[in-house]
Formats: structure tokens, C-alpha cells, sequence
């Protein structure tokens, strides 16, 4: 008798069509990860969070992937006899991971650091996450980008973190936001601490920030936030402009115009081509025009 059938009889209370999914969702060619599989599902029963089948092969083939970041590789070890210990285990391996394989500015764009703190507008979602760690900012949370694509789309998004560690716990990390909608220097920043509460620069000086810092610190963000913001202005023309000539039909223009020259009188016919050449001739000018 096989593996699958032995097991097939040792769970039989698992039913059939379940049984084949774990089956073919155990892609070793042993099989090692099945029987783990089956216990976690019925093993469900006894709390109250909820388990899919399809989690379980999820969370056992990560466990597989990230074997070489895990301490403890036996998955049938009293540790991960209760399986939130696998899925704990998972979500760290995953992390360190991710640490190992982390590249600072591919992530983070540092605007300035010093032995004081340091100052950063986060580039990808992995970099909000690592330098966000233990806040509770929406645009942190891991496994789900939208809010920091959101944020990092709409506006200006900067993370402020304390190195010296005389801050007060809940003003360590500061996050910084302003939207493009704004007008930008007599504006001010949406700020937030630690809990992610709405703060200013009145309070981080009560909790341990310097003024002579915040004034680095804000006249940086501001400037940094005007380029950014012309920077998108120009890049949404452009955008526009080749959205623009990219849906413009000429072979269709010129039948309809060709029709036209029948039954348009003169002055439209000349005013239109006038148009034309000026359009094609400042192409032409221009660096994209033929050299």
C-alpha cells in the first residue's frame, strides 16, 4: 500500500475531495508535507480562526521555500504541532528573508542622515515596511500596498526615525504627508507618531526633537516636495500629450480632410494645413524631430 493510500485510511474523516487537494497541493515527490497537511485541517476544529485548504498548502510550501531561514526545519516537531507556530514562523522567515536580500537605495531615498536620526521618503512598499516597523501607520502594514501607493502617488511621503533613543517611545518615527493638491510651502504636513495620532511641531519638541533639527528637517521636506510636485506636473502633461498624439487617427484624418478640399471653401483648407506644417515643423525643431 502507497503513502496516499495509507493515509487515505488514517484520515478518512477528511473528506475526498479535500484529501486530493492537499494531495496534489504537496508538490515533494515524497509526499513529506501531506500527513502535516491532514492534521492541520482537522486540528481546525479546536479554534476559532479560520483555516482554507488552500492557506494550509499556502503556509506549508512557504515553510518549504524558506527552509534555509528557519532554525527549526522539522515540520513535524512538537513546535509546529499547533500551526499559528508555523504560520509565526513563516511570516519571520519571510522577514529575514527579505532583510538579507534588502538593498537600501533601491528602497529608501535618504534625504539626510546623521548619528542624530535620519531623515527618508520610502520608494517601494518593502522600504515603508522596514522603516515603518513597529508603528502603526496604514501605509506599513505587510502584505497589503494600496494605502502606500496611495500616499506615495498623491503626495509627498517622508519617514523621520531617532537613532539617539532619547525621544519619547511614541516619537521615535514620525511620518510626514502632503498631497500635491496643495500649494506646498505655506502649507502644512500632515504629521503623525508612533500610534499613528496626529501630531506637530509643538509636541515633538516637548517630546525630545530639536528646533535648530525640525527647521533641517521641514525646510528639506519642502523643498524636496516642490520639486516632486513640478516633477509630476510635467510628467502629467507629457503623459498627456502622448496619450494624446498616440490616439490620433492620420490615416483617417487625412481621407476626411482629402474630402474636404471639394466642398471646404479656401480659407478653411489653408488655415487647417497652416496648422499642420506649424505642428509638424516644431516637431521637427524640436530634439525628437529628424536629424
Amino acid at each position: 500500500m502507497s503513502k496516499i493510500d495509507d493515509l487515505r485510511q488514517k484520515y478518512h474523516q477528511v473528506a475526498k475531495s479535500s484529501f486530493n487537494k492537499f494531495v496534489e497541493g504537496d508538490t515533494t515527490p515524497t509526499k513529506k508535507y501531506l500527513e502535516y497537511m491532514l492534521k492541520s485541517w482537522i486540528d481546525r476544529e479546536n479554534y476559532s480562526q479560520k483555516r482554507t485548504i488552500g492557506g494550509i498548502i499556502e503556509n506549508v510550501l512557504s515553510f518549504d521555500s524558506l527552509i534555509t531561514f528557519i532554525e527549526n526545519k522539522d515540520i513535524y516537531s512538537k513546535e509546529y504541532s499547533d500551526y499559528r507556530k508555523l504560520e509565526h514562523t513563516v511570516i519571520k522567515a519571510q522577514e529575514a528573508k527579505e532583510e538579507k536580500s534588502f538593498v537600501k537605495k533601491d528602497h529608501v531615498n535618504v534625504l539626510i542622515e546623521n548619528e542624530r536620526f535620519i531623515l527618508l521618503v520610502p520608494k517601494t512598499h518593502q522600504g515603508s515596511v522596514k522603516y515603518g516597523a513597529n508603528t502603526k501607520w496604514c501605509t506599513t502594514t505587510r502584505g497589503n500596498d494600496n494605502l502606500f501607493n496611495k500616499y506615495s502617488k498623491e503626495g509627498l511621503l517622508a519617514y523621520l526615525i531617532d537613532k539617539t533613543g532619547n525621544k519619547h517611545e511614541d516619537f521615535r518615527k514620525i511620518a510626514f504627508s502632503l498631497n500635491y493638491e496643495n500649494s506646498g510651502l505655506n502649507d502644512n504636513f500632515t504629521i503623525y507618531d508612533v500610534k499613528d495620532r496626529y501630531t506637530g511641531e509643538t509636541m515633538m519638541t516637548e517630546r525630545g526633537w530639536d528646533s535648530e533639527e525640525l527647521f533641517q528637517i521641514f525646510t528639506t521636506l519642502r523643498y524636496l516636495f516642490m520639486k516632486t510636485k513640478e516633477h509630476k506636473k510635467n510628467k502629467d502633461f507629457v503623459d498627456s500629450f502622448v496619450r494624446t498624439v498616440s490616439s490620433l487617427d492620420l490615416e483617417k484624418f487625412e481621407k476626411c480632410f482629402t474630402k474636404l478640399d471639394d466642398t471646404a471653401n479656401d480659407e478653411y483648407i489653408k488655415e487647417t494645413k497652416s496648422k499642420i506644417e506649424t505642428f509638424v515643423s516644431s516637431i521637427k525643431k524640436s530634439k525628437y524631430g529628424n536629424k
